[in-house]
């Protein structure tokens, strides 16, 4: 498991373990700790700095899958786990659209990868990669009817709206 963000407020509609006394805490290591609580519960690597050039390798060590959700504010993370995997592993890239989300599946040596679903020139630097702004559309072909946008825009007001309450306070 990598991941170098913590738990803020924003993720309580979506993120296991963004619960009050988490906020603040890494994700990877609570996650962790919930993984430790189960029974018979797995070996667990992880990452708190998330996955970089200098982890990717150890990071996917013996995998046979990824699943890959790394943030649409980061494409220089899903590019590079998409080329290190390339004719190695099966990927799966899956975003979450509030209470839904959708998977896009890329077999490990033939049909479309990670890079051309979203446009980025195959080879561009991971540093110009992640200088893109990527539509949204691109990671989201279409909204699941179970993640309506009557449910997107309302959540997006709830977070509007408390954004400005708590700035008049």
């Amino acid at each position: 498991i990598a991941d170098f963000d913590r738990f803020a407020d924003e993720n309580s509609n979506r993120v296991i373990g963004a619960t009050k006394s988490n906020r603040g805490r890494n994700k990877a290591e609570t996650l962790l700790e919930q993984i430790m609580d189960l029974p018979n519960a797995p070996d667990v690597e992880i990452y708190t700095d998330g996955v970089t050039e200098d982890n990717v390798e150890a990071f996917l060590h013996g995998a046979d899958l990824l699943v890959d959700e790394t943030d649409v504010l980061s494409p220089q993370v899903g590019t590079l786990l998409s080329r290190e995997t390339r004719g190695k592993i099966h990927t799966m890239t899956v975003m979450n659209i509030l209470f839904a989300g959708v998977g896009t599946s890329f077999h490990h040596s033939r049909g479309m990868n990670y890079e051309q679903m979203l446009g980025i020139p195959e080879g561009m630097p991971l540093d110009e990669v992640k200088e893109q702004k990527i539509p949204l559309s691109r990671y989201i072909p279409y909204i699941p009817v179970y993640g309506d946008l009557d449910t997107c825009v309302n959540s997006l007001y709830y977070h509007i709206r408390k954004s400005v309450i708590l700035k008049q306070h």
